[in-house]
């Protein structure tokens, strides 16, 4: 009897071999990983909503909140800082300027100090800022004395070169 016909069976399929990579031709790096969100920013002191106002200062136009140079914590205002630290306030100088220390309550956009003294309204949201802050501005930046202002209070020393508006008293505005 003759031997039976082997029994042929298919190769088994084959992976192809992908083509190697030149060396001139660059490997993609990775996407790098995208930035870590900033940490929401704590406004400390007796706020009476979530735009920063406060006990002491809470109109329509009080949205805006201090990081104080002392400590650099943000407050409402400057009584809010006197009852909740242990410490006295100090006074941004001037060089400190592009500081971003100020908080927009109303879309919590960050101000430098420089930005913010020069604006009446949030640059980022246009929320209308309480320009009675201004006569405050002695008790958070030291105020070149290249810049004429009137610590709210005092008797400018020639009242003949006063203005003729009336100056409120710190604790009518902030």
């Amino acid at each position: 009897m003759p031997d039976p016909a082997p029994e042929t069976r298919p190769a088994p399929p084959t992976t192809p071999t992908p083509a190697p990579i030149p060396a001139s031709t660059p490997t993609p790096a990775p996407a790098p990983a995208p930035a870590p969100a900033p940490a929401p920013i704590t406004v400390h002191g007796q706020t009476v909503d979530d735009e920063t106002r406060c006990v002491h200062y809470r109109s329509a136009v009080d949205v805006v909140a201090i990081q104080f140079h002392c400590c650099r914590r943000f407050y409402p205002c400057h009584r809010c800082h006197a009852e909740a630290e242990p410490h006295s306030a100090t006074q941004w100088p001037a060089n400190e300027w592009n500081h971003p220390a100020i908080l927009c309550g109303a879309c919590r956009a960050t101000l430098s100090i420089r930005s913010y003294r020069a604006v009446h309204a949030c640059p980022a949201c246009a929320a209308p800022f309480n320009e009675a802050c201004a006569l405050h501005a002695p008790l958070y930046f030291a105020v070149p004395d290249t810049v004429p202002e009137t610590v709210p209070g005092t008797v400018p020393e020639n009242p003949a070169s006063a203005p003729a508006q009336a100056v409120s008293s710190v604790a009518a505005h902030r």
